[in-house]
């Protein structure tokens, strides 16, 4: 008997393993959880779901069967819909909407993952993130959209990567309309658009940013698209914001898109790199990028490399580096002191230093805010020899967007599995294999490829039509990964600085009126 009894325990424990699911194990999610141990997966079906959710110390797994679109947790008139406290391990939430809560919709103080969540449409907060310096909150290919306070609070260290936060904030808002961070939250490949608030429209404070468009956020007072204050000197590195772009983001004072006073007096310094500013607006007129010395903190200084200024100035009172650089569009184009070192860039009406010069960049389609640069731009090639290499090995280019072969136009629609993206590879020379690959499609989904050789940027079925449309392919099959890739030979006797264009829409119930897109590319003929 004492023999079989090891063989009796590893049974239960693998009968234990075994998913729970909501109705067929309990009759609610609260149920559910009060009968989960460590470590458990709590499957959800579809239906709405309204009781508030405490995983109560557990590290669990809530995932639903269908997706956000079908399934929804509404915490009612509970302090907060989801909550997700201390636990000993990393807790997943995956696939809800997520509505009610008079405190907010979702409040993260352990370790947690959230992924394809739609997060928002009440009062106050839609994902709060409390402080703790051992853990790290992700969140991953979420909508957030509608919370009347902020969209993200993050005061502990939060990854918000692949999101869209949309349509957050209030014009009375104290707080930040997208995401108000106390120097935590680092945000990737992120879509911020149309937040409000009093300062900071879009958010303030971050560690940092890549690949993320700040676009349209609106501040009834100061600093439409980005603040960086000082708050919590703790734990504080110099921020770095990488192929981001500022478009469109307005405020009646200083800062339309860009305000940043004394921003960290650790390091005492601020990088942006492959950043572009265009059309952001304030009452001093065309503003893109504001940096100045805050009183009782050491000067900081900004370097400023391989970015595109459109409409915009760039406005530096204190020690600051400008390199590669594209200023159009503005006059004066640059204000600054003699600590401002302008070298190797385009400079609309001229500046004084290495390598600077005064040309038309060529852009693709600057009227619809691409600034890729097109064959035969001047900027090509002219910038800092001792720089690193532009990704094809050549000598730098100047400006945010060097000569390649695809340009990126971020003007995705929202679906189940997220932002759905587009992407290119070869050299669109004649004879050369080209592929079109999409990612984060809904799967086992029919998806058309949209292609023209005009742009058209219109509003179509609650997103933006990209290409004026000549050929469309529809009927193709995404796979169960949510992937889709078509190759083929691109022909000969295309001219050399033809742009033609390039988008996937896709069959999802979840997306605006049924339908979600991709970014849409340009293919530009080398």
């Amino acid at each position: 008997m004492l023999r079989s009894l090891p063989c009796i325990l590893l049974a239960c424990a693998l009968a234990r393993a075994a998913d729970l699911h909501v109705p067929g194990d309990a009759a609610s999610i609260p149920a559910a959880i009060a009968l989960a141990q460590e470590g458990d997966t709590i499957r959800v079906g579809p239906g709405t779901w309204a009781a508030a959710v405490d995983f109560s110390g557990k590290t669990l797994h809530l995932v639903s069967d269908e997706g956000f679109g079908t399934t929804t947790i509404d915490g009612g008139a509970a302090g907060w819909a989801v909550t997700i406290p201390v636990a000993p391990g990393s807790s997943t939430l995956e696939g809800f909407t997520i509505v009610g809560g008079t405190q907010g919709r979702v409040l993260l103080a352990d370790d947690a993952n959230v992924s394809r969540c739609r997060i928002g449409g009440g009062p106050l907060v839609g994902v709060q993130t409390t402080y703790d310096p051992t853990t790290l909150k992700r969140i991953t290919d979420c909508l957030i959209q509608g919370n009347t306070r902020t969209g993200i609070l993050g005061s502990g260290f939060t990854l918000v990567e692949r999101c869209l936060i949309d349509g957050n904030g209030a014009p009375d808002s104290t707080a930040n309309g997208g995401i108000t961070s106390f120097n935590k939250v680092q945000v990737v490949d992120s879509i911020i658009s149309n937040n409000t608030a009093q300062e900071g429209g879009g958010a303030a404070q971050l560690r940092g940013a890549e690949g993320t468009l700040f676009l349209r956020n609106h501040a009834t007072l100061s600093i439409g698209g980005y603040a960086g204050f000082v708050e919590d000197l703790a734990d504080v590195i110099p921020p770095l914001f990488k192929d981001c772009a500022f478009i469109g983001n307005t405020a009646p004072l200083v800062g339309g898109a860009w305000f940043g006073p004394g921003i960290n007096p650790g390091e005492l310094s601020v990088t942006l790199s492959g950043c572009t500013f265009a059309d952001n607006r304030d009452e001093a007129g065309n503003i893109g990028l504001i940096s100045y010395i805050q009183v009782g903190l050491p000067n900081p200084f900004t370097t400023v490399d391989r970015c595109t200024f459109v409409g915009n100035r760039v406005e530096l009172h204190h020690e600051a580096y400008v390199s590669n650089s594209i200023v159009r569009g503005a006059s004066p184009a640059i204000v600054g002191n003699p600590q401002l070192v302008v070298s190797w860039s385009d400079i609309e009406g001229g500046w004084p230093g290495t390598g600077n010069f005064d040309a038309n960049p060529a852009f693709v389609d600057a009227a619809h805010d691409v600034y890729a640069l097109l064959p035969g731009s001047p900027c090509i090639d002219a910038g800092d020899p001792d720089a690193p290499p532009d990704p094809d090995g050549s000598r730098a280019d100047v400006g945010a967007l060097p000569l390649a072969p695809f340009a990126d136009v971020r003007v995705p629609t929202f679906g189940l599995h997220g932002l759905p993206g587009l992407t290119g590879t070869g050299t669109l020379q004649a004879g050369s294999r080209v592929a079109l690959s999409l990612e984060r499609a809904r799967a086992g989904a029919a998806a058309a490829l949209v292609l023209g050789v005009n742009a058209l940027h219109a509003p179509f079925k609650g997103g933006t039509l990209v290409p004026a449309p000549q050929i469309v392919v529809p009927g193709l099959a995404v796979s169960g990964a949510g992937t889709l890739t078509l190759a083929s030979t691109w022909p000969a006797g295309i001219p050399s600085g033809t742009v033609g264009w390039a988008q996937m829409w896709i069959a999802d119930a979840a997306g605006e009126q049924g339908l979600a897109a991709s970014n849409g590319l340009g293919l530009v003929v080398p």
